[in-house]
């Protein structure tokens, strides 16, 4: 039914496919707690503080310059912070979301591990 439907334009969703990459990427790599699929090369990912970046500073840990990637956003005591200063000191309670490619994703992750 899929493939008819693509064929006269239609956008078809397959929910279990989706459902399959994501479950299939959570048990690969129990670090991160959720993710977006942008492409085939990038991801938007939320990963739990710990390790190295425990304690330091957004600009201490460069995660830009080392893996990359960009933080997006904070999530700090089930609040979202979205502006976020150079000087923000980083906690072991706290969820950094990250943007950029799944393998500098997965370099940050074989770190924190």
């Amino acid at each position: 039914q899929g493939a008819v439907l693509e064929k006269i334009g239609a956008e078809v969703v397959y929910p279990e496919r989706d459902m399959a990459i994501r479950l299939g990427k959570k048990l690969l790599s129990g670090n991160f707690l959720d993710f977006i699929f942008l492409d085939n090369d990038i991801e938007i990912q939320q990963v739990p503080v710990s390790g190295f970046i425990e304690g330091k500073t957004i600009q201490e840990i460069n995660i830009r310059k080392k893996y990359g990637l960009n933080i997006i956003a904070v999530e700090h005591d089930q609040n979202t912070i979205i502006e976020l200063s150079p000087d923000y000191k980083l906690q072991s309670e706290d969820i950094i979301v990250v943007i950029g490619k799944v393998q500098n994703i997965r370099k940050l992750e074989r770190a924190l591990s």
